[in-house]
């Protein structure tokens, strides 16, 4: 249901708020990063396949080797985060872990590059090079100054 003025009638199309700003995994992973709860992240970014998220109510799949208490810590950061009682509950969910989306989408950036004619030629001609960074090229109108020369 879609929240609504007084003596107004809510559009079925309009999604009703959620509290502290969580609408989905994506946002309990950043708010977890933002406030360094830096255990609970990295477990729920390894072993969660989420699932579907709605005010008070998570779903998602465990992977093998999940901590035992996983579910109920994530549980408790969501009750403190939106002062709503949740149930986070396991379901079978094809989604992948924000762990493994990671590897996949590095690994296609590498065969990417690898593809790349002039690279493709420096690994032939190369035995034994590898690729060790793909890193996403700079807007045209941005200046890395990370690269700048300390003064000595």
């Amino acid at each position: 249901g879609g929240s609504a003025s007084p003596g107004k009638a809510a559009s079925p199309l309009e999604a009703s708020p959620v509290p502290g700003g969580l609408a989905g995994f994506a946002d309990v992973v950043a708010r977890l990063a933002e406030l360094r709860e830096v255990t609970l992240q990295v477990d729920a970014e390894r072993y969660i396949r989420p699932g579907l998220m709605q005010p008070g109510h998570f779903t998602c799949e465990l992977v093998d080797g999940a901590p035992a208490n996983l579910l109920a810590r994530l549980k408790a950061f969501l009750e403190r985060e939106t002062d709503l009682d949740w149930t986070v509950e396991q379901v079978r969910s094809t989604a992948e872990t924000v762990h493994a989306a990671e590897i996949r989408t590095r690994e296609e950036k590498f065969a990417a590059a690898a593809e790349h004619p002039a690279i493709a030629a420096a690994l032939k001609s190369l035995p034994g090079a590898t690729i060790v960074e793909v890193t996403d090229p700079l807007p045209e109108n941005v200046i890395n100054l990370s690269n700048r020369r300390k003064k000595a």
